[in-house]
């Protein structure tokens, strides 16, 4: 993302984790308390996340084109596949989701995206999607309880 950052003249913001990438091109942290966290999500033009239960859900609650970049658990990035299992779950659900497989492939889901959230498109009704944010929402509660 930020040699795409780079490219695009969007501001581009990266959680990067443990990660000890320094980027050139976008801002970044490591870890923010959740209400920072959220505004990063509201103010975004567009978001790029993992397939993981944060950005799915604030893209739908934001209405912000979302690229879900899937880890890889063939590439020893998480312990199992429960990335690529998500990802192929909300696949196809909405115009406002793209699924990216493949990092070649990112800068055209990026270009994309933010021709969407420059129209007035937003997300339709997937039964699928609901079900599955409806989930994660639940299980996110009640870790804060």
């Amino acid at each position: 993302m930020d040699e795409i950052a780079k490219e695009i003249g969007v501001e581009t913001v990266i959680q990067q984790g443990f990660t000890q990438y320094d980027p050139t091109y976008a801002k970044s942290f490591a870890f923010v308390p959740y209400e920072q966290a959220l505004a990063h999500f509201k103010r975004a033009k567009i978001i790029v996340g993992h397939a993981s239960a944060g950005p799915i859900m604030y893209a739908r609650e934001f209405n912000k084109p979302l690229i879900v970049f899937p880890r890889d658990g063939r590439l020893k990035e998480l312990i199992d596949n429960h990335q690529i299992e998500t990802a192929k779950a909300i696949e196809g659900s909405s115009s406002m989701i793209e699924v990216v497989y493949d990092e070649a492939n990112l800068m055209g889901a990026v270009r994309r995206a933010i021709a969407k959230a420059e129209t007035s498109l937003s997300y339709e009704e997937s039964p699928t999607l609901f079900s599955l944010v409806g989930y994660m929402r639940d299980i996110i509660q009640g870790m804060k309880e």
